[in-house]
């Protein structure tokens, strides 16, 4: 097997942030650290994280079945002691960030969150409207991963959709699910921790 370094590795060697949250034995979340507050103050979250604390990782995953995935993936991570690491892309207004999160366990059984930015790009003039986020099943399904957009029975890179004008509302509403291409890797990632406790 080959050596992969770890997220904080990479970030001592680039001199890059590590936004981090931790969760204990029960899932909630009892650690933030100061990067990722000052990460959440610069993009309208303060208030989320600050509720966050004490807080039960789920009360903040609201679609079943990216819910379901997780707490598997959390699991498997206990039982494997071994990391994993998530490609996902979180945006602000006016940049697309393309990210990468590394899971592992932590003392006591609980489990660790390292985040850090791969790569970013301002977006262009009227291609990405202001989406909001909300809870329940209304409004357009957007994976909570990559933010492809699924519209009748397909996945869309969002930018892809608003230049072909699938899309004409700049006022949309969507709903954080997952596509079909992440919740594959999700699930992959998932199986090959399995094998490991089988070996």
């Amino acid at each position: 097997m080959f050596y992969q370094r770890n997220i904080l590795e990479f970030c001592f060697e680039m001199d890059q942030p590590v936004y981090t949250y931790h969760i204990d034995e029960n899932d909630v979340i009892f650690y933030i650290n100061e990067e990722y507050i000052k990460f959440a103050v610069e993009n309208d979250g303060e208030r989320l994280v600050k509720e966050s604390l004490g807080k039960p990782i789920w009360n903040f995953i609201t679609n079943g079945l990216v819910k379901k995935l997780y707490q598997e993936l959390i699991a498997a991570i206990r039982k494997t002691k071994e990391s994993v690491k998530i490609s996902f892309r979180c945006d602000s207004r006016d940049r697309m960030r393309f990210m990468q999160m590394e899971v592992f366990p932590h003392i006591e059984n609980g489990v660790a969150f390292h985040n850090i930015l791969m790569s970013e790009k301002f977006k262009a003039d009227g291609y990405t409207p202001d989406i909001i986020a909300i809870l329940g099943e209304a409004g357009y399904p957007m994976c909570s991963h990559c933010k492809k957009i699924k519209i009748d029975y397909n996945w869309f890179e969002l930018e892809d959709a608003l230049k072909g004008k699938l899309l004409q509302n700049k006022n949309l509403k969507a709903h954080y699910s997952i596509c079909k291409y992440c919740n594959n890797d999700l699930k992959n990632s998932i199986e090959e921790l399995k094998m490991k406790v089988m070996f």
